[in-house]
């Protein structure tokens, strides 16, 4: 008669060895699995587990990396992953778990007017600060704001230079002149 002993069945990947209908089977598998994806599992029938590190790419869960590797069974961190909008108005900076930070700053910034000065950082954006008055009260020149100074450029053409005994006022150099009206 058959019996239902425990025994050896000689394959080191089953588990719970035991007779059966006069025959020794393993009644279960040998788990080899270490949940380390830098290591590739399986099991040999004449050894048992084998664990053999590899060279897959892998996540070290860090957000500020990028291009992570497997060597001697370990994720190791890749490339530190760089963070910059190329916006002077936000401090850039990385977190491990949510990666890229842009935090909107009150600095100083430069708004690529001319015409105005003090700027500085609000929301995210370059706000403009202070405009340059370059207003010099003649028609006769425009008037234009330069990298740090007023440019005033001479203009052509008709005018009023405020005195009622001329006519035909007109700019010439910049300045608004006409002919005397004789009585």
């Amino acid at each position: 008669a058959f019996n239902s002993k425990s025994c050896n069945d000689g394959d080191m990947c089953t588990l719970e060895d035991q007779c059966t209908q006069g025959e020794c089977v393993g009644q279960g598998e040998l788990d080899c699995t270490d949940n380390n994806p830098c290591t590739d599992n399986s099991c040999n029938p004449a050894s048992g587990c084998s664990i053999v590190s590899n060279a897959e790419p892998c996540d070290d869960e860090n957000e500020c990396t990028d291009g992570d590797y497997c060597a001697v069974g370990t994720c190791m961190p890749g490339e530190l992953v760089e963070c910059d909008d190329a916006n002077a108005c936000t401090d850039d900076e990385c977190d491990s778990e949510a990666g890229c930070q842009f935090t909107n700053n009150t600095a100083s910034c430069d708004d690529d007017n001319p015409c105005t000065f003090a700027e500085q950082c609000a929301g995210g954006v370059c706000v403009g600060g202070e405009e340059t008055d370059c207003d010099d009260d003649n028609p006769c020149t425009e008037d234009v704001c330069g990298e740090t100074v007023c440019l005033y450029s001479p203009l052509q053409g008709a005018c009023d230079d405020g005195q009622p005994c001329t006519v035909d006022d007109s700019c010439t150099g910049g300045i608004c002149t006409g002919a005397q009206v004789d009585n």
